[in-house]
């Protein structure tokens, strides 16, 4: 195994921990609500495409590992990341009508 398949490894995990540490610390109150997903349904499918297009940055920032410097690399890969806890964020808030 090569040192940039370990770190490519080491970052998918972490950020795959994060995101799954973010859903469980949320309370049951927390959760979706079906009546704020259905009253606000399209700002919903809007906040599930941005999370698809920001994981999808995501991945192709990490798939850079393959060729580039892992130095020019992580900031991307940070970014990205950023971008989708900011946008799951904002998906939550929009489940659960807790507009700010």
């Amino acid at each position: 195994m090569t040192v940039s398949t370990q770190s490519r490894r080491a970052l998918v995990l972490t950020v795959a921990t994060t995101a799954l540490a973010a859903l469980a610390a949320c309370s049951k109150d927390e959760g979706p609500n079906v009546r704020a997903t259905s009253n606000n349904f399209e700002k919903v499918k809007s906040k599930v495409g941005d999370l698809e297009s920001a994981v999808e940055s995501l991945m192709q920032a990490i798939g850079r590992f393959d060729d580039d410097n892992w130095r020019e690399v992580v900031p991307d890969v940070r970014n990205a990341a950023s971008e989708v806890e900011s946008v799951l964020a904002d998906l939550k808030e929009a489940m659960t009508g807790n507009d700010s």
